[in-house]
């Protein structure tokens, strides 16, 4: 086996040995070209060797029988290309059939009998397996000699043409792009091509599924036809535009229901622009959990500053001296800071409801609201909607038992408030109860009978262990939360 540098070396030393020889391949094939040589060599006009021409050329020139395909003639390079004797080309029967490669046999012998039956000259490429196994591309070009004007073929004259490195890079060229073809169908998106007039050119991408599209499905058509329309200024009419005018843009752009992340660049070709080159991602899950996670971060730095003012609240609350501007604080806080329609602290007593501070709209509180809390004071959570049939909900807070005392509360979208706003009314319902009952609000005196009965009734159902509907325990046995929802 040659190696490449050894190769050409062998090449080298053969073509200076034929320069020097006496006989070359012209006293061979062209005897009838002594004139031609003789004028030229009167004219001084230097002289080719046409052994070495065939050396240099990598070629091979060959004289056969068109129909036994006996070989009369091989030239010497032969048998250094391929390593036969030349003897075997020209004593063995059918030897350039028995030397093809299986993969190419059957095509190259069908190819040359046609048109050689045909009296057609023919060129065609196919491997041949050398004496030491490689496989030698050549290129075989095919004089076929007739009888006078007849079709009846009488000689064949050709040359093989040693193609191997060029079909190998044409080889590779293929495996390349057979492998960008390949990635361009796994691409997560869309890849195509136009050419000046947006005629498509190609279309590529795993994702012409979603649009209904196989690969190269629309080349041939424009994107007026496409998206069918005439509109020059239609979105991604004009992006194209802009592209043929060498910019590079990029947009979002919504089509049958998914959204689509485009850039579009112009196709180049010597420095002239020649078409578009398309890419679209589909970004149509990454854009709804980019929401998302906008509308989580929004929602956690609202409730941060939602805490912070309800910590000020409990302060201002805090620096109250009566039970009064601790109500109207309470009550403006819960309108203001934590969106409720209406917020009130009342007693009920004997059936009748006694408002000691309201904020926000104005609500007629019903005194079986406050009959339904206290028979279920066993229970924290009560669900009362406000109005009926919408997200709203009543909310009512026991205070002190022994004093019938509530904080009631309408928000218009409780059922789905986030539950740490839950905790905190909570909680500011706990810090009011712990603060004794004043004479700065005009309630009606409560018999020590009534009393007595309350702190019974506290005593028996409100446990420092109850939990709530949220698992956690009450921080104030005295304190009972009936939540509306």
């Amino acid at each position: 086996m040659f190696s490449g540098e050894k190769l050409r070396k062998a090449q080298r030393a053969k073509a200076s040995e034929l320069c020097n020889s006496k006989t070359g391949l012209m006293d061979k094939v062209a005897p009838n070209m002594s004139a031609t040589l003789a004028v030229a060599t009167n004219e001084s006009v230097p002289l080719a060797n046409y052994d070495d021409l065939l050396w240099k050329f990598r070629a091979v020139f060959w004289e056969a029988d068109p129909v036994t395909w006996k070989f009369y003639y091989v030239s010497e390079y032969a048998e250094l290309l391929f390593g036969y004797p030349r003897r075997r080309w020209l004593e063995e029967k059918d030897f350039w059939v028995r030397v093809l490669h299986p993969e190419d046999r059957e095509y190259a012998v069908h190819y040359c009998r046609e048109a050689t039956s045909q009296g057609c000259d023919h060129c065609f490429d196919y491997r041949i397996v050398a004496a030491d196994g490689r496989a030698v591309w050549v290129r075989d070009i095919v004089r076929v000699e007739c009888d006078g004007f007849s079709k009846v073929p009488r000689r064949l004259y050709g040359l093989f043409i040693d193609i191997t490195e060029q079909k190998e890079l044409e080889l590779q060229h293929q495996r390349e792009r057979l492998k960008l073809e390949c990635i361009l169908d796994q691409f997560p998106g869309v890849v195509w091509t136009t050419n000046t007039e947006l005629r498509f050119t190609s279309s590529r991408g795993r994702y012409l599924a979603k649009l209904h599209l196989q690969p190269d499905q629309v080349v041939g058509h424009t994107l007026y036809e496409y998206f069918a329309t005439a509109d020059d200024d239609f979105f991604p009419i004009a992006m194209h535009q802009r592209a043929l005018k060498g910019e590079t843009v990029s947009h979002d752009f919504s089509w049958q229901g998914r959204l689509y992340h485009v850039v579009l660049q112009p196709e180049r070709e010597r420095e002239q622009i020649v078409g578009v080159l398309g890419f679209a991602l589909d970004i149509t899950e990454q854009h709804a959990e980019s929401r998302m996670l906008r509308e989580k971060i929004s929602g956690e730095k609202r409730l941060t500053i939602l805490v912070k003012c309800c910590e000020r609240l409990l302060r201002e609350i805090g620096r109250a001296t009566t039970n009064a501007d601790r109500y109207s604080l309470a009550v403006q806080g819960l309108v203001q800071i934590f969106g409720c329609e209406s917020a009130a602290i009342i007693q009920y007593r004997r059936g009748e409801v006694h408002v000691c501070s309201e904020a926000g709209t104005p609500v007629r509180w019903n005194p079986d609201w406050l009959e339904r809390t206290y028979q279920n004071r066993r229970k924290r959570f009560l669900t009362i909607r406000w109005p009926p049939s919408s997200e709203g909900r009543l909310t009512i807070i026991g205070l002190r038992r022994t004093e019938q005392l509530f904080l009631v509360l309408v928000h218009p979208t409780w059922s789905r408030v986030h539950p740490c706003i839950r905790r905190l009314v909570c909680m500011l319902a706990n810090f009011l109860s712990i603060f004794p009952q004043d004479h700065s609000l005009p309630l009606p005196l409560i018999s020590p009978t009534e009393q007595e009965r309350s702190e019974e009734d506290v005593s028996q159902h409100c446990h420092p262990d109850h939990e709530n509907k949220h698992g956690e325990a009450s921080s104030n046995p005295g304190t009972q939360v009936i939540c509306s929802g």
